[in-house]
Order: structure tokens, then sequence, then C-alpha cells
């Protein structure tokens, strides 16, 4: 059909502008070619045949997803990357994409859930691949709240000592590497409060609060509780308990 050529010769056009690294080019390709196989006449049909046009709507809403992440658009990406799945839920590369998107921001336990689809659906390797990096950065991320912990029973003059410094380090590069990870962003908050950082502690915390995530509910959550505990820190104990009550039983909120 000549709504196929014209979406499938769109898409290569966005291709070639991701290779090129211009993602706003990508995007608007990619955004183009979904527009142009609207016009095919199986279209929201369920006749036979129509499922390869929803698995083609499939693959350039991941690609879309793909450009977004790079742009940094993360809401719109997960937008995109979930409504991928719901054109072909069983397409690898809709569930690897989706995937990425959920690792990026810190949502290892949906990544892995589409991971381990992903490679049933055949996209062996890449599963497993995805896998490994979710279990490597929930393992990272325990050794975090460990070492947290452990700064914390050590008292305010712990920001001289250099296990604050290693873990301050490690969460600055973790942050830079993974700029959507909410939870490292937050862990970072606590250790500036641990150190005796506290307007820097809160001013992040504030800022995130203030904006919108794409993770949804989970992110209002977990920014109200590490302001709570940035607070209990600082010993304002009245309104730290406000916070970490209005955090309490929410989605999101770490155990």
């Amino acid at each position: 059909a000549p709504a196929w050529k014209s979406a499938d010769e769109l898409k290569g056009w966005g291709n070639g502008k991701y290779e090129a690294m211009d993602y706003g080019a990508a995007l608007a390709f990619y955004q183009r070619a979904l527009g142009a196989l609207g016009a095919h006449p199986l279209w929201l049909s369920v006749a036979p045949g129509s499922s390869a046009v929803r698995s083609r709507a499939a693959s350039y809403r991941a690609n879309c997803a793909a450009a977004l992440t790079q742009l940094g658009r993360m809401a719109e990406a997960l937008r995109e990357a979930e409504a991928a799945l719901h054109e072909d839920g069983v397409l690898p590369k809709a569930l690897l994409r989706a995937a990425h998107v959920y690792m990026s921001l810190g949502e290892y336990s949906r990544a892995s859930e589409l991971y381990e689809r992903a490679a049933a659906a055949g996209a062996a390797a890449d599963g497993a691949s995805g896998l490994r990096m979710c279990a490597e950065s929930e393992r990272e991320m325990t050794r975090v709240g460990v070492e947290l912990a452990a700064l914390r029973r050590a008292g305010a003059q712990c920001g001289a000592r250099s296990a604050y410094h290693e873990l301050s380090a490690r969460l600055e590069a973790s942050c830079r590497r993974c700029a959507h990870n909410a939870t490292l962003r937050a862990r970072k908050a606590e250790l500036l409060a641990v150190g005796g950082r506290f307007s820097e502690a809160r001013s992040l915390c504030e800022e995130a609060l203030a904006t919108p995530d794409a993770s949804g509910p989970s992110h209002g959550a977990l920014w109200c509780y590490t302001l709570g505990r940035v607070l209990y820190d600082e010993g304002e104990l009245v309104p730290a308990a406000e916070r970490l009550a209005g955090a309490l039983g929410r989605p999101g909120t770490p155990a």
C-alpha cells in the first residue's frame, strides 16, 4: 500500500537523522511516519493483516521513544514506549525500548519484567543483558543505602571522613551517567544532608517536587520521603514528620 511505503521511507530518513545524533529531526520523521501509516486501509481495523500494521506502528512508536529519551523528554518517552506496547505487546523491539526507558528512570522492577518478556519473545541476548544491568543497578542501590545508613549513624562529622567523599564521588558519577534516575538523585540529597549541606539537600528535593516526572505518582512520594529525611537530619522534626507521613503508604516510597 502507498501508505506503507511512504511511512517506511519516512522512518528510514528518521533513522539517518538518529544515527547522525540529530534526535529532534529523527523524532519529527518518526512522527510523520506514524501519520503516514494512519492512512493505511487496515489502520484501526481488526481485519486479517491488521496485526502487521499495528506491529509497524509499535516499531515507529519505539523509535519515537528512543529519540525522546535522547532528548531528555522522559515523560513523553515513557508514553510512547507504553503506546508501542499497546500496539503490539509481544514485539521484542517495543518491549526492549520500554525496558530501556524504565531502566533509565530507575524503575528496575518494571524494567526487569519487560526484559524477561523480551527474552521470551525472541530477544534472548538483549533481554538477558538488560536483566544483568537491572540486577547490577539494584545491587549498587542497596550498597549505597547501606553505606548511607552507616554514615548517618556516624554523626554530623562524617563529612570529613573518606567514606563520605568516596560515596559522594560515586553518586555524582552515577547521577551524571543516569541523569533521569530519580532514586539516585534522592540518595544524593540524603548524602548532602548527612554531610551537613542541608540547604543544597533541601533545594534538590524542592526542585524535584516542583517538577513533573515521567514516573508519575511514585515521583512525588519518593521526593516527599527524601525531604522528610533531610529535614529530620537537620533537626526540623515537625516538618520532617509531616513530610514522612505524607509519603507513607504511597507508591514509590522507599521501604
